[in-house]
């Protein structure tokens, strides 16, 4: 037996046990949330949170399984030089982006892609508020509103309205 042909055989039952995996995690899911709506301490309840210790024990092992599959299938998909090694599995291309610069990212934007640039509101506020109110004034788009009676805070220590502990 080639060693391909062994490689693809593996697959194929790390695939059938996670299969297996999945459809058990989701029967006890499915019986973890029927059982959630029983919030008394019954033995209902006890089975409940041992089948959510079990459920978070699986999904662990699904993870790691579905990892390892992930590993051992591009292996066999770059020998066979096939993007389908096996039913079930099939290797997508990826393409990723890196901006190397990102005051020239952002002169492109402006000038090519205009409807991706927003503003963070929340931190041009911020920044804006910490600015002088002359400096403020001089921004276009900024209106400046000042209430010096705003809000009313009450403060959190009231010890000066009591005497030994009680109100005066």
């Amino acid at each position: 037996m080639s060693e391909i042909h062994g490689g693809k055989i593996q697959l194929q039952a790390m695939l059938q046990e996670l299969a297996g995996m999945k459809s058990e995690a989701d029967l006890k899911e499915g019986y973890r949330l029927g059982t959630f709506k029983t919030l008394a301490e019954t033995q209902e309840w006890i089975n409940h949170e041992v089948a959510k210790g079990e459920l978070q024990t699986q999904m662990t092992a699904i993870g790691e399984l579905t990892e390892k599959i992930r590993e051992i299938g591009m292996e066999v998909a770059l020998e066979l030089k096939d993007k389908k090694p096996v039913e079930g599995l099939e290797i997508r291309k990826k393409t990723t982006f890196e901006i190397l610069d990102e005051k020239a990212a952002l002169e492109y934007a402006k000038k090519n892609l205009p409807m991706t640039l927003t503003i963070n509101k929340a931190l041009f506020k911020k920044l804006v508020k910490a600015m002088p109110e002359d400096e403020i004034a001089q921004i276009d788009c900024v209106h400046i509103l000042i209430d010096e009676f705003g809000e009313t805070r009450i403060s959190a220590d009231l010890g000066a309205y009591l005497r030994d502990g009680a109100p005066f």
